[in-house]
């Protein structure tokens, strides 16, 4: 998996690469080509931060995409700047505004909003380092 810049994603599987981009008619697309993180999960399926178009999973054997963002879900904020897979199988999401935490098999979404006075707080990073999870936090 590799994310381009503006371009959409290319993924390579058994000596195949395979290019996915925004096609505007098409709502089981990519919805954004800006890819600003990724995250693959013990089945394969590989989850896609997006720079204003929310979280996206794609099922890379069938190469069906499936949409989580405010509108749809509690997904925190649509610009998502990281994601971790945990080992009890939650996905992490950091984004511009807070932290949202998906149960891998429901796919219920919850959030933690961060805001310090009236200071956004965008999660830029998470980390596992032999013990707790530790989050980066920019203030904006």
């Amino acid at each position: 998996m590799d994310r381009t810049l503006g371009g959409g994603l290319d993924c390579y599987d058994n000596g195949r690469f395979t290019h996915y981009k925004n096609m505007v008619k098409n709502s089981k697309s990519l919805t954004d080509n800006n890819i600003v993180a990724l995250a693959e999960d013990k089945s394969g399926i590989v989850w896609i931060g997006t720079s204003g178009s929310g979280l996206q999973s794609l099922n890379p054997r069938t190469g069906e995409f499936n949409t989580y963002n405010t509108t749809t879900s509690d997904l925190a904020f649509n610009t998502v700047s990281s994601l971790y897979i945990t080992r009890d199988n939650s996905l992490m999401i950091g984004t511009s505004r807070g932290l949202s935490v998906m149960d891998l098999s429901t796919k219920k979404i919850i959030s933690f909003r961060l805001y310090l006075f009236f200071i956004t707080l965008n999660i830029t990073s998470i980390v596992l380092n032999e013990g707790p999870i530790k989050i980066k936090i920019k203030i904006f």
